[in-house]
């Protein structure tokens, strides 16, 4: 789900204890949160009190590390340099 969330250019909040914390940069393209009650209320509250500049440049990464990372074009030019290197292709 974060990946969807990102690629739409959500902010995205992933819990520490899965695989948001390698998926998500926090407070570059999303937030990364212990997953209790207090700790995710905390993140959402952070999120309320960003300036509109700050939210539309935490969108903007979002969408980018989708675009970069986990695009369907990204994960094929990944694929192809894992062929690439194993002589494959």
């Amino acid at each position: 789900v974060y990946i969807e969330s990102m690629s739409l250019g959500s902010i995205t909040i992933g819990s520490s204890k899965g695989e948001g914390r390698n998926i998500i940069t926090s407070t570059k393209d999303g937030f990364v949160c212990n997953p209790s009650k207090t700790a995710i209320e905390k993140t959402i509250l952070e999120i309320s009190r960003l300036k509109s500049y700050e939210i539309k440049s935490m969108k903007s990464e979002a969408r980018n590390t989708y675009l970069s990372k986990y695009s369907r074009k990204s994960v094929i030019d990944q694929y192809k340099l894992i062929y690439q290197k194993l002589k494959i292709i």
